[in-house]
């Protein structure tokens, strides 16, 4: 069975889709996180959609899957935001639908209470990007268009869930009963796991797709060559079997001088859940033997981060010197260590903003 839910940025998808991910005993998370926004091309568009079919079939018909946005956001968005007609939806549906169980779940909001919800975080945070009003009432008029088109498609079964008043739990629940999801079923034929299809290319998005029973989890990467700056970076490693810490080392020689700060780029990159951060620490004996430390004290880097448009995730090393003696660092040198942790968020929480760049861009979503 594939549960696909839909609605305008702020109806609480994300918050919904990982209280339901959950509850259910025997289900994935998949999150589109590069698409649709992020890719601009029809052609990667339909390479995506063709290349998810037999690992969305697979798996559907193995486990519960959630879709946090699906192919139904590519046809709201694409005609407002991309000024094309994403007329392939409906065949890639229709084929999908003889093959597994569909059921798409609208997340009604209305447009005064989305532009409400905007307003507020406005004015918690200034400066970061949220839809305008009239932009609101263009896409809610389009999900209600999308609802009111295939609703009546035998092949598949659509809800609308107005949660104007409801919390992300009350929505779950509703959720539940409406589709009749069996929440008590206990099977360990097939393992609990979440998957994160992410990707500014349209290929990156439908090779994870595709790769079906290898999808990836976390680990490190090699930044793209146009962005990377210097020689090639190290891949992390732990350097025990019960070390917490992945060790993340210089690619450069350089020397610090007391009282220094420099930002060293790692030349390396971290895909992760997206429900996971990587901290960033110093290695000990950076710390208390070279009085080197990181000069935001604790690294954060979110899932988002990677490979986003402006540094491809490149995992940067702000470093400090509060010492009275100058530091050499030659390349291959361990300097920090990279752990991956896994976050909560609170039960009112509808953070729908997307990252829009590298460094610092979190206040600057949309």
């Amino acid at each position: 069975m594939i549960i696909i839910l839909e609605g305008a940025d702020g109806c609480g998808k994300t918050s919904v889709s990982q209280l339901l991910h959950n509850t259910l005993p025997l289900s994935n998370l998949i999150k589109l996180s590069g698409a649709p926004k992020h890719v601009d091309s029809k052609e990667w568009m339909m390479e995506i959609y063709d290349s998810s079919a037999r690992f969305l079939i697979e798996l559907g018909n193995k486990s519960h899957i959630i879709l946090d946005r699906a192919w139904p956001s590519e046809w709201v968005y694409a005609p407002i935001f991309k000024g094309y007609d994403p007329d392939y939806i409906p065949t890639f549906q229709r084929s999908l639908h003889k093959q597994v169980d569909v059921h798409y779940v609208y997340l009604y909001t209305s447009p005064d209470v989305l532009h409400e919800r905007m307003m507020n975080k406005r004015a918690i945070q200034p400066n970061e990007k949220h839809p305008e009003k009239d932009t609101i009432y263009r896409v809610v008029d389009a999900y209600d268009y999308w609802y009111d088109t295939f609703k009546d498609d035998i092949t598949a079964t659509y809800y609308r869930i107005n949660t104007d008043e409801l919390y992300p739990q009350q929505v779950v629940e509703q959720i539940i009963e409406e589709v009749g999801l069996n929440v008590k079923e206990q099977d360990t034929t097939y393992s609990k796991v979440k998957y994160s299809l992410t990707g500014t290319k349209g290929s990156d998005v439908a090779k994870g797709f595709a790769i079906g029973d290898t999808v990836r989890t976390r680990g490190f990467e090699h930044v793209d060559d146009k962005f990377r700056r210097g020689e090639k970076g190290f891949i992390p490693e732990r350097a025990t079997k019960n070390s917490a810490g992945y060790d993340i080392r210089t690619p450069v020689n350089f020397t610090l001088m007391p009282n220094e700060r420099v930002v060293i780029p790692t030349n390396i990159k971290a895909y992760m859940q997206p429900d996971e951060v990587l901290e960033l620490h110093v290695r000990s004996s950076t710390g208390i033997k070279k009085h080197v430390v990181l000069s935001n004290s604790t690294g954060v880097l979110d899932a988002d981060y990677y490979s986003n448009p402006d540094n491809d995730g490149n995992i940067m090393l702000a470093l400090w010197n509060t010492g009275n003696d100058q530091v050499m660092f030659t390349r291959g040198d361990a300097i920090c260590q990279g752990i991956f942790r896994k976050y909560l968020v609170a039960d009112n929480d509808n953070a729908t903003a997307e990252r829009m760049g590298g460094i610092g861009s979190t206040s600057k979503g949309v």
